[in-house]
């Protein structure tokens, strides 16, 4: 059931580029402090803390509590983790304040119609990829982005079966990344999504510093 709070017709495009925050072409490598719908003011603390040094943040949040992560971002892109499965959880999506959504390819036939949904309110759409993922012939030609999921030998091996122009996005969060394990990534994937466990540890401004040169 649509909210009554929902309307398409207020939806505004976002200005806020998360390709460009995320886009790194293996070059370094950007972490993306996923901040949970759990999180409350906590959350936004961490938002507040870091929106001057990160490139992007990344929530399973929805309604008023995601419009108050995007809002407190400022001018830093969020993406939405939830998994998108009909045009109007996109339209919701960007309503709520995203700036990118996650797509999973095998859940509808209108694929190639999300992601015309997700670009017209300029938005990045973002596939979601794992080892048994059966994508639409149009997928590496028409997503700019995918989001790679597994342990980090399968993420490895996933990275380098796409082009190398595709942004590459790991949706890890469940993991506590050590610095070996974020270094073996540099260079073949772009970005990092990471959870409390490493943003909020006293060594991440330093490691932040490294990988994203």
């Amino acid at each position: 059931m649509i909210r009554e709070d929902f309307n398409v017709g207020r939806i505004v495009p976002s200005t806020r580029d998360l390709l460009a925050g995320l886009g790194m072409r293996r070059r370094s490598l950007a972490l993306v402090p996923f901040i949970e719908s759990s999180a409350g003011d906590g959350g936004l603390g961490d938002i507040e803390r870091l929106r001057d040094t990160v490139r992007a943040f990344a929530s399973d949040a929805s309604g008023a509590v995601l419009r108050a992560i995007a809002l407190a971002t400022s001018d830093v892109p969020v993406l939405l983790t939830t998994a998108c499965r009909t045009a109007e959880d996109c339209q919701r999506g960007r309503y709520d304040g995203a700036d990118g959504v996650c797509i999973d390819p095998t859940s509808s036939a209108n694929f190639p119609e999300l992601l015309r949904v997700a670009h017209s309110m300029r938005m990045l759409p973002i596939v979601l990829a794992t080892g048994a993922t059966p994508f639409p012939p149009s997928t590496e030609r028409e997503a700019r982005a995918f989001v790679i999921d597994g342990s980090l030998e399968q993420v490895l091996f996933n990275a380098a079966s796409f082009p190398r122009q595709a942004v590459l996005i790991v949706d890890w969060t469940e993991y506590a990344f050590s610095p070996d394990e974020l270094q073996r990534l540099s260079g073949h994937v772009d970005s990092v999504l990471v959870g409390p466990l490493c943003y909020r540890a006293d060594g991440f401004q330093k490691l932040l510093e490294a990988l994203d040169a």
